[in-house]
């Protein structure tokens, strides 16, 4: 706890078993519930795992797979969503997003195996980099309320060196707070940029002291390569915990050699408390 009563999160490796909090540096694709069946399989109607380029792969409705593969022999009829002898799942056309950083939100009783088997599946929230959010997410900008992302008003603003810096999630926080202090020691009081470098100081301010309601704040981490971000509790997903142990990505710079006990990687080199 910090002076003020309130938690104050610290960072340690950890490396024993996957636990609540455990942050990973690590691409993973996750899908948007949809309504709709969109079905890959190969022409033929097997299962997507046997699409090669040359065989390419088709898109089917429901309905169509189970009227192509009635031409199959009846070994090789695998229905809609039903999984393979290998216990594949049927691959699918959905939309979806990219994360990059993700923090384990499911309880550590429910996933670490440590007591009792682990869960088969756990809760991830997003975690958005300070730098990613500057990069990607569009603000309104006085006067007119114009739409563009801090980097690229920036950029305008303030030359490509902006642009360029942002590509290092580490650093580029510390680059922008000084960047906005150069640019106001350059101008005066009365310039109406002002305007604009309290805008960008206020959109950082309500994300260090978590004053949005759904963000927690993780501060930066140099030694372990943790760049400054939040977690975004309104983007929950559900990941296999068998998924962790047979991607061998680094995390968090690659602080930690990937060690897996049993069916769990525990290799996010980063673990908050």
């Amino acid at each position: 706890m910090n002076e003020q009563g309130t938690a104050s999160p610290f960072l340690t490796t950890c490396e024993e078993y996957l636990a609540q909090g455990d942050i990973f540096q690590l691409e993973l694709v996750v899908s948007i519930p949809d309504t709709q069946k969109r079905i890959f399989r190969t022409p033929d109607g097997r299962h997507g795992k046997l699409v090669s380029e040359a065989s390419g792969g088709r898109v089917f409705s429901e309905s169509d797979l189970l009227q192509t593969i009635n031409s199959l022999p009846p070994e090789e009829q695998l229905l809609p969503f039903q999984r393979t002898s290998e216990g594949d799942y049927e691959l699918v056309v959905v939309s979806a997003e990219l994360l990059k950083y993700f923090i384990i939100v499911s309880q550590t009783c429910d996933i670490s195996g440590v007591d009792s088997p682990p869960n088969p599946v756990c809760v991830i929230a997003r975690v958005m980099t300070i730098t990613e959010y500057c990069r990607s997410v569009e603000v309104p900008f006085p006067p007119n309320n114009e739409k563009k992302t801090i980097v690229a008003f920036l950029t305008e603003k303030l030359g490509e060196s902006i642009r360029r810096e942002s590509a290092d999630d580490l650093r580029f926080p510390d680059y922008l707070r000084q960047a906005l202090e150069n640019w106001k020691a350059r101008d005066t009081k009365e310039s109406p940029d002002a305007r604009i470098r309290n805008t960008i100081k206020n959109l950082l301010n309500n994300i260090v002291e978590n004053r949005q309601v759904n963000t927690y704040y993780v501060r930066s981490d140099v030694t372990r390569r943790v760049p400054e971000s939040f977690v975004e509790f309104s983007y929950l997903y559900p990941v296999s915990t068998e998924s962790q142990c047979v991607v061998q990505a680094p995390r968090w710079g690659g602080v930690l050699t990937t060690t897996c006990t049993g069916t769990l990687c525990i290799s996010p080199a980063v673990r908050t408390h």
